[in-house]
Order: C-alpha cells, then sequence, then structure tokens
C-alpha cells in the first residue's frame, strides 16, 4: 500500500478517517482533528482502543482487527476534551495496516441538562394505571406543563385521543408542518395531510393499538412538507381498566444518518473498485458456499452455484476454500480456471458465527 496515495485518499474523504498499523494510530485525517479536537501529533503511535468508550471497545476490535469490513458498527468515540461523539464506522484491511472510514451520528439530545432518549420521552408520559376514559383528560388539565416540558424537546412530539384526533403537538412538530397553533386540534390525519400520508399514519397507529405495544418504524417522506427521514415511534395508552384511551408519538429527523449511509456505500464501492484495481479476479461466496459474487478480467466463467461445482477440477483450490469457511486464511501459488495465479482465500466471521469468503486472484504474467 503506497501510504502518500492512501493519505491522499483519506484526505478527500467526507467524514472521519485513520489508518492504523496493528493497533496503534499513524494517520488521522482533518476531519478527524476538526471534530474531535486532536492533531497528528497528539494520537500517532496511540494504541487507538484509548479514544474509545469501554462499552464499544469490544465491538470495535471485533469490527476492525478480527472481521474487518463484515458489517458497520456505531461507535462512541472520545473528543480531546473528554466528553464523546457517536458515529457509524467501516474498517477495511491490507495487510498489516487498517483504514477506519466514519460518519458522526447524533442520536442523543440534551434538554434541561438531562440526557433524553425517544424511551425516556415516551416512558415520562405513560401510566398504565390512568384512571380516565380518554387522555385528552390529562392533556387539557395540564396542557401549559406539557407545553413547557416538551417544546423544548428537539423532536417531534403529538398526542391523539382515542379517537385518533390530535389533542397536542410541541413546537418543532409544527415548524416542520408548516401548521399554526391549534389549527390542528381536534382534527385526524385526513384533515390535514395528504391521503396516502394519512393512511400510512392511521396503518401504524392501528398496528400498536391491536399490539398493545409500542411500534417503530423508518418513515420516508415523499413531500417537501416534512423532513425526508424519521424515526417514529408510537406507544399506545391504556387505563386501569385496559380501556384505549390515546396515543403517544414522536419522531426523530434521521435524514442526515441516512444521507451517511448512502455516503459510505458510494465509499465502499469506491474502495472496492480499488481492490479491483489490485486484483484480477474477485470472488464472493456466502456462508452456504454459493457464489453471489464476482469480479473478474479473464472473462471466467463463475457463475453463482456452488464453489465446489465451480471449482471441482481444482482440488488444491478446493481444499484451501474448505479450510477457508473453517476460518483458514491462505496466500499461495495455483491456478483458477487453469491460469496461474497468485491467490488468496480470506474468511471473515459473521455474527452468527458462519463464514463467509473471498477468493483473490492475480494472473501470473511473465
Amino acid at each position: 500500500m503506497n501510504p502518500f496515495r492512501t493519505e491522499e485518499l483519506l484526505e478527500s474523504y467526507n467524514g472521519i478517517a485513520l489508518m492504523l498499523e496493528d493497533d496503534k494510530i499513524v494517520y488521522i485525517n482533518h476531519q478527524f482533528s476538526e471534530l474531535l479536537g486532536y492533531t497528528q501529533n497528539d494520537v500517532i503511535d496511540l494504541h487507538v482502543i484509548e479514544l474509545i468508550n469501554p462499552d464499544d471497545r469490544a465491538e470495535f476490535t471485533n469490527g476492525v482487527f478480527v472481521n474487518p469490513g463484515a458489517s458497520e458498527m456505531t461507535t462512541q468515540i472520545y473528543h480531546k476534551n473528554g466528553s464523546h461523539m457517536y458515529f457509524t464506522l467501516n474498517a477495511f484491511q491490507f495487510k498489516n495496516t487498517y483504514v477506519v472510514l466514519g460518519k458522526r451520528l447524533r442520536r442523543q439530545y440534551k434538554s434541561f441538562d438531562y440526557d433524553i432518549t425517544k424511551e425516556d420521552i415516551m416512558q415520562s408520559y405513560i401510566n398504565h394505571q390512568m384512571d380516565v376514559d380518554d387522555i385528552s383528560e390529562i392533556v387539557t388539565t395540564r396542557f401549559d406543563e406539557l407545553r413547557f416540558a416538551l417544546d423544548n424537546l428537539p423532536v417531534d412530539f403529538w398526542i391523539k385521543d382515542k379517537d385518533h384526533r390530535y389533542l397536542f403537538m410541541n413546537e418543532i412538530m409544527l415548524k416542520r408542518t408548516k401548521m399554526e397553533p391549534n389549527s390542528y386540534y381536534l382534527k385526524n390525519d385526513f384533515d390535514l395531510f395528504d391521503r396516502d400520508i394519512a393512511n400510512d399514519f392511521l396503518k401504524t397507529d392501528m398496528q400498536a393499538i391491536k399490539t398493545k405495544k409500542k411500534v417503530q418504524y423508518i418513515f420516508e417522506s415523499k413531500t417537501s412538507r416534512f423532513v425526508k427521514w424519521t424515526e417514529v415511534s408510537k406507544v399506545p395508552i391504556f387505563n386501569k381498566d385496559d380501556k384505549y384511551i390515546g396515543l403517544i408519538s414522536c419522531a426523530i429527523d434521521i435524514s442526515s444518518i441516512k444521507g451517511n449511509e448512502a455516503e459510505l456505500a458510494q465509499e465502499n464501492k469506491a474502495l472496492l473498485d480499488i481492490l479491483h484495481s489490485q486484483y484480477d479476479v474477485v470472488v464472493y461466496i456466502n456462508s452456504d458456499g454459493y457464489i453471489e459474487h464476482q469480479f473478474n478480467r479473464l472473462n471466467l466463467d463463475f457463475e453463482q452455484r456452488h464453489y465446489r461445482e465451480c471449482f471441482k477440477e481444482n482440488t488444491m483450490l478446493l481444499r484451501y476454500l474448505d479450510a477457508g469457511l473453517k476460518g483458514i486464511e491462505s496466500n499461495f501459488l495455483g491456478t483458477i480456471k487453469g491460469i496461474a495465479a497468485n491467490i488468496v482465500v480470506k474468511p471473515v466471521s459473521l455474527p452468527d458465527g458462519h463464514q463467509r469468503l473471498f477468493l483473490f486472484g492475480r494472473e501470473q504474467r511473465s
């Protein structure tokens, strides 16, 4: 790996990037410095695990050093000032060098100096011992308290009565939906939104009511009236007689996270393109032994079939592939479909304990 070329690629990456040799940091890009406050001199030769929140160290170690590239991970990284930030990370291995790429996540929020998550918001207003027949009785008597508390939350928050009519929307919900205060009161989704959106909202409301459990889902908006992507949670409320009395819901804007996922997918493709430029053949074999993906410049016929059938004439290669599914990595001179090649068989462990394989081949040229 050319370190100068790699550093150039990492600097062009739209997110944090760091390069490791074994488990020590040898390079960080400028976005890592800007977001987390470190200079190159602060972290060079530092064991990377020292920057990772203890709760995430096991997953980070597995995702970077044991099974690089196997899956995306969410990790808390310490800022130089002692706080931490959330990132989605992907890791890639090139011999003894590891490249870690990440996008920042904003999954936690603060209000009144308390950490607030979606679960906290919901649980604060759920009481299955309510001695009322409709949640409107509570909202009406405590409206000012609700407004004071919930207008300060950086999430959309709303309450519906047992007839699916809106009783309360917090300030950020009003702004996102471009509604005037109280214009929603005692109106249902069909009064306020397009029919397709109203049907979607009602469908998930009914799912929560029917199951008597919280439902959580990702909502993709097709209209500019809403943000592009939100993560929605809905909790049905029942009184002490187990009678449905209303619905409490909130939604968090995850458009930036979805955008990051798309960018990561593009970056992963770019890295695969780099990988393809280094090898003449790249074959992906799933945990059942079937070929799912292939790249080859040699016009070889692999098809999407079991590797033992595909390479049945090549006993040496089969032996190494069999070992690969048991977790053994190999690097050897052999043949692929009769073509002499430098071959690498690299196993990657899945979370369920199964192995998948990558077969890399570079033609031997005289």
